[in-house]
Parts: C-alpha cells; structure tokens; sequence
C-alpha cells in the first residue's frame, strides 16, 4: 500500500487528533446554528475539538470523559515545544517495533504527563484507521496502521491549537464517567453557550452504555437556568422524544475517520 502523502500545514487551530465522531465535516452547518451572541463558551464533550478550535472562544471551559485526552490538550496547553519535540522523535523513528513498544510502555502507564500526551498523539496517528479503542481493562489494543510513512507532526496547527488553549479551563474528568459532562457545564450562567456532542444514542461509552436520558435531564435543567444549549446527536426516535419541546434539525455528517464512510443522518437540538 502506498504510503499517503502528508497533508498541507496549516497556521490555523483544527483537530490534530483523528477521533470517531468528531464534527470537523459539520462545522460549517455548526456555525451558521449559533446563537447571535453569548457570554462564555462550555464544551463537555471535547472529543477532536472541531468547534472549538474553529471558533477559539476565550476563557472556554472544556472536558471530556477521556482523561488521556484531557491530558493531551493540556500538555499542548503548557508546553507545546515539548510536544512537538518528542513527536518528530516518534515521526522520525517510527516502526513496527517503536509503535508496539510506545503501546506497552503506555499500557503499563510508566510515562510523565508529557510523555503520555506525546505518545497518545503518536498512536492515535498511525494505529489502524485511527481508532481509539481500550479493552475493559483501559488498554489501549489497536494494531499499527498501514501507512509506512505516516504524518505525525504538523507544526503549525499544533502551535496554533496551542495557543486556541491559552486561557480556557480544562475541567479533569468526573469520577463518575457518565457524569462529568456536569463539572464543565454545571456553572454555566444564563447567557452562556454550551456545545453537547455526546456519545450517539445506542452506543456504548467506556463500556457501558451511554445514559441518554440522564443528559436530557441536565439539558432541560440549564434551560430553565436561560442557559443558550446545542445538541447533536443520531437521528433516532429515542433522541427525538427526549428533546421534544425543542428545536430539532435533521443534518447529515460522516461518523467514521475513515475516508469514504457513507454519511449519516444525525440532528442537532437547540433551545434557542
């Protein structure tokens, strides 16, 4: 298989990382939902960061259940040149044996938090398809991809979605997973934005599955505070009752990271 050719560096903040469900792809349909105006921006569910990145919201509070991922934003938050220091070790060395060796080192967790943000960025660039998958016992399990030449490093944008970091507030994850969305959104004041992208509806978080209902609850529960929400979710039944009441909007975007994945139909929830 030939080796991909490495993508254009860009001097602008965008995902870095390749996660299922980002929203990269529907950030232009995102955008033109927002509300005119808002106070300070809340992302519970970070994930790639797509919108966050695109509007680079001061002051933001961010998070997510993934604490690795957490982790790694705030490593580039902090120390961006070490960062990218050790990631052109890993562009440069890569191989079949660096990669398995990065995944069992990791697995074993004997890395400092700047190795750690390091070498997530590394697997998550050249594992198979770019799949962030742990087994039940939190080890990371994705074979190494393809690409024998794959593009790890990317200056620019890693520079610029360091300093999109500067100032906003990286909630660590709750202790309860299917709950930490309330520690970066639970302060929110009317006027606020907040941006919800959780696990789709009928899949399984960490495990388990994703409690839907639950988060419907907290949505109604900052409505009443006069907090500005958006949603977005799969377009199914279950998600279309627990929302009733407000404005819900059929969109279509590309779930997989795999290039080519047919879209599919989500909707984006809005009480605005």
């Amino acid at each position: 298989m030939k080796a991909k050719a490495k993508a254009p560096e860009i001097d602008l903040p965008a995902p870095f990382l390749k996660w299922a469900g980002g929203k990269a792809s529907l950030v232009p349909t995102l955008v033109t939902m927002l509300p005119a105006r808002w106070e300070r921006y809340h992302e519970p569910f970070l994930g790639g960061g797509a919108l966050f990145f695109h509007l680079r919201p001061e002051g933001a509070r961010l998070g997510d259940a993934n604490a690795d991922l957490v982790n790694c934003y705030r490593q580039l938050a902090l120390a961006p040149g070490g960062l990218i220091g050790q990631l052109e070790v890993y562009e440069a060395a890569h191989s079949r044996d660096v990669y398995y060796a990065t995944r069992a080192a990791w697995n074993e967790g004997v890395m400092s938090p700047l190795g750690r943000a390091a070498a997530f960025v590394y697997l998550n660039r050249t594992c198979f398809n770019g799949v962030w998958r742990v087994n039940k016992a939190g080890k990371f399990n994705v074979p190494m991809g393809r690409t024998k030449k794959p593009w790890v490093v990317d200056h620019a944008r890693l520079r610029a979605c360091s300093a999109a970091l500067q100032g906003a507030v990286l909630n660590p994850p709750g202790e309860m997973r299917p709950g930490c969305y309330q520690a970066t959104s639970g302060n929110a004041k009317a006027g606020d934005l907040i941006y919800f992208d959780p696990p789709y509806d009928g899949t399984f978080d960490y495990g388990v599955p994703f409690a839907q209902p639950l988060l419907a609850a907290w949505f109604r529960m900052l409505n009443r505070r006069g907090v500005q929400l958006m949603l977005s979710n799969a377009d199914t039944p279950s998600v279309r009752e627990l929302y009733s009441g407000f404005r819900i909007d059929s969109v279509s975007v590309r779930r997989s990271v795999r290039p080519g994945t047919a879209a599919a139909p989500e909707v984006v929830v809005r009480n605005y």
